[in-house]
């Protein structure tokens, strides 16, 4: 299995499980947060099964793993508009 592959399926059973034992969001105070719960949770089991010693490490993946699926997302579109 792919680390991608993990971090989804890690995800699914987060989200799973958060809307089956939690009844009201886990943070209400403060900032409105750019992570949801299950999201913040995924990034901290992933880590601690990929052997991150601290959030940086995780966060850095993350987003490098995100910016890679937009910029392809992007040139799929390119190439989609050019064939029209």
């Amino acid at each position: 299995m792919s680390v991608e592959d993990f971090i989804i399926y890690v995800y699914c059973c987060v989200e799973d499980t958060c809307r089956t034992i939690v009844n009201q969001p886990l943070r209400s105070r403060g900032f409105m947060p750019k992570l949801s719960d299950a999201e913040v949770i995924t990034m901290e089991v992933v880590e601690e099964f990929m052997g991150k010693d601290h959030d940086i490490g995780i966060w850095r993946y993350v987003s490098r793993a995100k910016q890679d699926s937009a910029d392809q997302r992007r040139l799929s579109a390119n190439c989609c508009q050019a064939d029209a």
